[in-house]
């Protein structure tokens, strides 16, 4: 094998940088510390594929061959260190420049030329590098298959993904959960047990040509570090949009799934993943249907006032109180740290509150509430309590699309 390949750098670099992230360089199999490179016959892309063992992860970089007729086009697989290659390439990110790369069996050498300057890399084999699933049996009663859209799905692991758990004690919780119908919704949800958020969009689904979607049924949960390098993925694609075939431009997204395995598909990539063994809890169950003490705030005030407060409270605790006033609509946020003498109080004005209940007073932590408020969309959020040991339902103004449960924190205990 002897392959000259003529690439633009920073068409390399994006995909090269998601794609290393996977790699965590302990792995079992030593080879799935390098990226694999294939050229395949008559196809005018460089592919590349990564695995921690897994999830794999595969994209294409497109390439201008040296040579018509020549016998360096031919098809060749190769492995190269992957945090060696990046490391290598990063070095050209601020060089808008076409790169000349040749890979030599004999040598066993990769080498870019890059004008100015070169650098040489080693080749390893790719015959030890692992096979990974890239299709799923679709005569199994478990096979489901939808394709929708790259921004409905970004949506919504955008506004669940902070809630996600990494807890080994209860690994149910350790990812998030989706669930599609064929009315046009995509749900998600994420919980780490203190902080529940849950995001139901709209999103066109299709099926097969032909076909109608197959979704539904519970769904599926993908775990917390794959979604991670998913939503890697899903910025890197909807920056670049297209990749030029047909129409310029595709923003759709295929997923299939069964029981045990995940392929999430775009024409820019290719994850396959395991879906979690571990059946995510029920959280419909969870929602409290009694809170009946409401109160509305604008969003961003609210958000400035907790930047101004939280920092002079506890550190480690990271404690906000809030206490409404129903005879002047305004709720008075505080926080304090009496080990070093600091404290802060601010008043906000409420758009809205019960004025048939009691006033209130309730503990939470104020670095999560402004995590949630800024996940947020729109100008006012809703807050609906009972108690100050009872959970707290936050979602933007009339719109229960976007619904966030936060525990609150015991006051007076610093």
């Amino acid at each position: 094998m002897k392959g000259n390949l003529k690439l633009q750098v920073q068409d390399l670099l994006g995909p090269l940088r998601s794609m290393v992230a996977l790699v965590n360089g302990k792995a079992i199999i030593p080879s799935l510390n390098n990226v694999l490179l294939e050229k395949k016959e008559g196809n005018k892309y460089l592919y590349l594929t990564t695995s921690d063992g897994e999830t794999w992860l595969k994209m294409k970089v497109p390439i201008i061959i040296e040579g018509e007729e020549d016998i360096e086009c031919s098809p060749f697989s190769c492995c190269i260190d992957a945090h060696k290659m990046r490391t290598s390439f990063d070095t050209l990110a601020d060089m808008n420049i076409m790169a000349n790369i040749t890979f030599d069996d004999v040598k066993n050498t990769m080498t870019c030329n890059y004008g100015c300057g070169y650098f040489i890399l080693p080749l390893l084999p790719s015959t030890d590098y692992p096979q990974v699933q890239t299709n799923i049996d679709k005569d199994s009663d478990k096979y489901k298959m939808f394709t929708t859209s790259i921004v409905a799905l970004q949506s919504n692991i955008s506004h669940t993904s902070y809630a996600v758990a990494n807890d080994s004690l209860r690994p149910q919780l350790n990812g998030v959960h989706f669930d599609a119908t064929k009315d046009g919704t995509l749900a998600s949800v994420a919980s780490d047990g203190h902080l529940l958020s849950k995001f139901v969009g709209e999103a066109k689904m299709y099926g097969e040509e032909g076909q109608s979607p197959t979704c539904g049924d519970g769904g599926f949960t993908i775990p917390t570090r794959p979604i991670g390098i998913l939503s890697t993925l899903l910025s890197f694609a909807s920056k670049e949009g297209g990749d030029g075939e047909e129409d310029g431009k595709d923003d759709k997204i295929t997923i299939t799934y069964d029981d045990r395995t995940i392929i999430i598909s775009t024409r820019l990539f290719m994850m396959t993943t395991r879906v979690m063994e571990h059946r995510f809890p029920d959280v419909e169950r969870v929602i409290p249907q009694d809170n009946n003490y409401e109160v509305e705030v604008e969003r961003e005030t609210f958000i400035n006032a907790l930047k101004r407060v939280s920092p002079l409270g506890n550190a480690s605790s990271q404690l906000v109180v809030m206490k409404t006033n129903n005879m002047e609509s305004s709720m008075l946020i505080m926080a304090e740290d009496l080990e070093y003498s600091t404290s802060a109080k601010e008043t906000l004005p409420l758009s809205y509150i019960d004025r048939e209940g009691e006033s209130l007073e309730i503990g939470v932590a104020g670095n999560l509430l402004q995590m949630i408020l800024r996940k947020m969309q729109g100008e006012y959020v809703t807050m609906k309590m009972k108690g100050e040991s009872s959970p707290i339902i936050i979602t933007p103004k009339d719109d229960m699309s976007h619904l966030v449960i936060l525990m609150p924190m015991m006051i007076g205990k610093e």
